[in-house]
């Protein structure tokens, strides 16, 4: 059985996603939290939860079921209490809740209404669906990673947590460029960072002449997709 840790949340969550390598320490137990953003006293909280209202199966946990509805056709979980398994939810400015589950999408996603954390009045923890921390309420197994993101990610964005090794990253792209192709993006980056200094130091006055921005502005923007898209 995990510990608990718990942690201020030092911001305004509204969209929000949760996100966890979690490992069961077994596929029956029923309604341990794994991550869970909740007010300071625990009333109000959202979760990745496993197994409270269907058995194997992960759950955006909250309040009273408040903002808890299953994900349809989702599948019974098998493999966790073996293995590390991803799992991640996301919940958008709109209401929709979506659960992730290695890198894939877990069961059907819904819609309902949010509820906004926040700044110094809200904590994150770990291993607990809510507070107060007791034994009906903590999950049994080990957290791996555990991350929580100011914005719901997207379906692309989960699946790179899952495959991190599907990421490129800048300096790996510029190593596999050819030595002319290497002179030509130093030179056109040089460009457009002088580009870019000279509009910051037209914005930092009053520009009179406002056309003349624009297309400043404009040759930026088209500098930037030469850079990117050749």
């Amino acid at each position: 059985m995990l510990g608990v840790s718990s942690y201020l949340v030092d911001g305004v969550l509204l969209s929000s996603t949760l996100s966890t390598w979690v490992e069961l320490d077994s596929l029956g137990q029923r309604a341990g939290g794994v991550i869970t953003i909740q007010s300071s006293s625990g009333s109000v909280f959202d979760s990745i939860v496993f197994g409270e209202k269907e058995a194997r199966k992960w759950m955006s946990g909250s309040n009273g079921f408040s903002r808890t509805k299953p994900f349809l056709s989702a599948p019974l979980e098998n493999i966790a209490h073996n293995e590390l398994v991803h799992i991640a939810i996301t919940y958008s400015r709109n209401g929709k809740i979506t659960g992730y589950r290695n890198g894939k999408m877990y069961g059907k996603p819904y819609t309902t209404s949010l509820y906004k954390y926040q700044k110094n009045k809200s904590v994150l923890t770990f291993g607990v669906r809510h507070l107060p921390a007791n034994p009906q309420r903590m999950l049994q197994g080990s957290i791996s990673l555990a991350s929580v993101y100011d914005r719901a990610l997207t379906q692309s964005e989960i699946n790179a947590i899952f495959h991190p090794d599907s990421y490129v990253s800048l300096e790996e792209v510029e190593k596999s460029l050819s030595t002319e192709d290497m002179n030509l993006y130093t030179k056109l980056t040089a460009q457009r960072d002088s580009l870019e200094k000279r509009l910051q130091e037209l914005e930092a006055t009053i520009v009179a002449d406002k056309p003349k921005l624009q297309d400043l502005a404009l040759a930026l923007f088209n500098m930037k997709e030469f850079i990117y898209l050749k």
